[in-house]
Order: C-alpha cells, then sequence, then structure tokens
C-alpha cells in the first residue's frame, strides 16, 4: 500500500503543476515549453527564499 499511496501522491502533485503550467500558459498566452519553464523559474525563487 505504501506505493500505491506514493504513486498516487506523485500523480496528485503531477497534476497540480500541470494545471498550474496550464494557466500560465493561458494567462501569458506562451507555449506549454514557456510556460513550464517560467513555473520552474519561479518555483525556484520561492524556494530559494523560504
Amino acid at each position: 500500500m505504501i506505493s500505491v499511496n506514493s504513486f498516487s501522491d506523485r500523480l496528485k502533485s503531477k497534476s497540480v503543476k500541470n494545471s498550474i503550467i496550464n494557466n500560465i500558459a493561458r494567462d501569458f498566452n506562451l507555449t506549454p515549453i514557456l510556460a513550464e519553464a517560467y513555473f520552474n523559474q519561479i518555483k525556484d525563487y520561492f524556494t530559494e527564499h523560504i
């Protein structure tokens, strides 16, 4: 069951990440690749300052 929970958690995490990337792409009129790059950069900024 532990592997099922971790798989579920990873899947949920990916879904949230993809949802945010899709929102960025839509809101800023970016391709998915650029939206993901933007997401990763902003994520890095936040993790550096926490």
